[in-house]
C-alpha cells in the first residue's frame, strides 16, 4: 500500500524529460569547447612566448586558467555568467590581437565565429544575447577603423609565409568551428523536436487518465466508450456502476486530505485489479468512481461488483495510531437497449443515492 511520501515521488516523476535532457547536452558541449579553447590558448602561449610579446602571454595564461575552471563548471547553473566570461576572454584577446599584430593573422575570424553563437537555440536563455551580437560587430567596425590610421606595432614581427600559417590556421579554426556550430544548432534543434514530441505523447497518455488514481478520467471514458461503439458489429449490452466511498468527507476533515489521496489511489487500484481488461474504470469525480462493463449480464456484474464492495470492506488502511476500516456503496444498471453514456451513469447514480440513504456499504441493482 503506497505511502504519502511514494505518492509524491509518483507526481514527481511524471516531471518532462526534455529539459533535463537539453540541460545535459548545453553542459557537455560547454565543457567541450573549453576544453578546445584551453588546448588553443597553450598553443598562443608558446607562439608568444617564443615571439616575446610579453602582454600576449599574459593574456593566454589568464584564458587558459579561465577555461581549466570554466570546465569544472556546469554551464547550466549560471549560464549568463559564464557566456558572459568566455564572451570577454574572446573579445579582449582577439581585439589585443588585431591592434597588436594587424589583420594578415587571421584573429578577426575568432571574433567572426563568437558573432555565430547568437543562432544557437539552446543558448536562447542568455541575457541580452542579440545585445552581444551588436557588440562584436561594433568592435569589428572600430577595429577596422582603428587599424586604417595606427599601424600594427608587431605587423611585420613573422615572416610573410609564417603570418599566411597563421591565417591559414584561424581560417581553417573559423571553417571547422563554424561546421560545428551548424551542426549543433541542427542537433539540438533536433533533440529539442524529438524530446517534445516525447513529452507530448507522455501528455497524451496523462490527458487519458486521472492524476491521483491512474483510472481513466472522464473524456477517456467516453473516448473509449464510443470506441466500443463503433467496433462493435452488431448491438451489445453493458452494465454501469457507479461507487462513492462512504463517509469520505469525515475521513478528509479529521486525517486529512493526504489521508484521503493515500484512500482514494488505494481503492482505485482494488477495483482495476478486480475488473476486466475489457472495462472501462473511471474516476468520475471526488471519490465516485464509474465501471463501464461491456457485454456483462446484470446478475454478474453485481455478484462482480459486490466482491469489489467486501474487498474494500476487509481492507484497513493502517494510519499511526490507528486503523481505517473503508466502505463504498455501488449502485448497478444495465443498458436495455439504452446507449447513451450520461443516462445510464444517471440512473446508475440514483441507484446508488438510494444505497446511500438505505445504510450505505451495499450493492444496489435495479
Amino acid at each position: 500500500m503506497p505511502d504519502i511520501t511514494e505518492m509524491k515521488h509518483i507526481k514527481a516523476s511524471k516531471a518532462s524529460k526534455a529539459s533535463k535532457a537539453v540541460v545535459k547536452t548545453i553542459d557537455n558541449m560547454f565543457c567541450g569547447v573549453c576544453i578546445i579553447c584551453a588546448f588553443i590558448h597553450v598553443l598562443y602561449l608558446i607562439l608568444f612566448i617564443k615571439l616575446g610579446v610579453f602582454s600576449m602571454v599574459l593574456i593566454n595564461i589568464g584564458s587558459i586558467l579561465l577555461y581549466l575552471n570554466l570546465t569544472f563548471n556546469r554551464f547550466h547553473i549560471h549560464p549568463n555568467r559564464y557566456y558572459f566570461l568566455l564572451h570577454l576572454e574572446v573579445i579582449i584577446h582577439s581585439a589585443t590581437a588585431i591592434i597588436l599584430f594587424g589583420w594578415g593573422y587571421g584573429f578577426q575570424y575568432i571574433l567572426i565565429l563568437l558573432f555565430t553563437t547568437i543562432y544557437i537555440r539552446v543558448l536562447n536563455n542568455i541575457k541580452y544575447i542579440h545585445l552581444y551580437g551588436l557588440i562584436e560587430i561594433i568592435i569589428l567596425v572600430i577595429l577596422k577603423l582603428y587599424t586604417m590610421f595606427f599601424i600594427p606595432p608587431y605587423v611585420d614581427l613573422l615572416p610573410e609565409n609564417i603570418s599566411n600559417h597563421s591565417y591559414l590556421g584561424h581560417l581553417i579554426i573559423f571553417c571547422v568551428a563554424a561546421y560545428v556550430i551548424a551542426r549543433t544548432i541542427n542537433n539540438s534543434n533536433l533533440l529539442i523536436r524529438t524530446l517534445l514530441s516525447q513529452d507530448n505523447r507522455e501528455l497524451e497518455e496523462l490527458a487519458k487518465e486521472d492524476f491521483l488514481t491512474g483510472l481513466s478520467n472522464r473524456r477517456s471514458l467516453y473516448t473509449q466508450y464510443e470506441y466500443l461503439l463503433d467496433t462493435s458489429k452488431e448491438e451489445f449490452s453493458f452494465c454501469v456502476a457507479i461507487g462513492d466511498i462512504d463517509d469520505f468527507k469525515l475521513i478528509n476533515d479529521q486525517y486529512g486530505h493526504e489521508i484521503g489521496d493515500v484512500i482514494l489511489s488505494n481503492i482505485s487500484k482494488i477495483i482495476q485489479n478486480m475488473t476486466r481488461d475489457d472495462d472501462i474504470v473511471c474516476r468520475w469525480g471526488g471519490e465516485e468512481i464509474v465501471i463501464v462493463m461491456p457485454n456483462m449480464p446484470q446478475n454478474l456484474a453485481f455478484e462482480r461488483i459486490d466482491l469489489i464492495r467486501k474487498k474494500i470492506m476487509n481492507t484497513q488502511l493502517v494510519n499511526s495510531f490507528e486503523q481505517l476500516q473503508l466502505t463504498m456503496t455501488f449502485g448497478v444498471c444495465i443498458n436495455h437497449g439504452e446507449y447513451n453514456l450520461e443516462k445510464m451513469i444517471s440512473k446508475a447514480d440514483q441507484l446508488l443515492y438510494i444505497g446511500k440513504k438505505s445504510g450505505k456499504n451495499k450493492v444496489i441493482g435495479e
